[in-house]
């Protein structure tokens, strides 16, 4: 396999969430290398802008369409998502530590960092 084969494939995990408020079921990819970075840097404690945005943080990085493709930017709507229904950011957290190997624990532990 090349490299450009590599870096082009997509070699995420979804998982399938249902949130009838946007529209019935959407997927949910695990954190990229990225994200999980950026999540990191919240639970140690980083001042940036979006500290107290966690939940938005993780669905920015992860929610897609049926089509993959990451339906939110996240270094441009976090605020905006932050201000959705905590039940329906929950939904789509849950989803994330369940395929991404991070734990509910560690979702808390940014937000009481923050």
């Amino acid at each position: 396999m090349d490299k450009n084969t590599l870096l082009d494939q997509d070699d995420f995990a979804y998982e399938e969430v249902t949130i009838p408020e946007w529209g019935g079921k959407l997927l949910v990819r695990e954190l990229s290398g990225e994200g999980r970075e950026e999540f990191e840097a919240l639970l140690v404690g980083d001042d940036g802008d979006h500290k107290n945005m966690v939940r938005a943080l993780v669905t920015a990085w992860c929610l897609c369409g049926t089509d993959k493709v990451l339906m939110f930017d996240p270094r441009k709507d976090i605020a905006k998502l932050s201000r959705k229904p905590y039940r329906i950011l929950r939904i789509v957290a849950e989803a994330v530590t369940n395929i991404s190997n991070t734990s509910a624990k560690a979702l808390e532990d940014a937000e009481k960092n923050s």
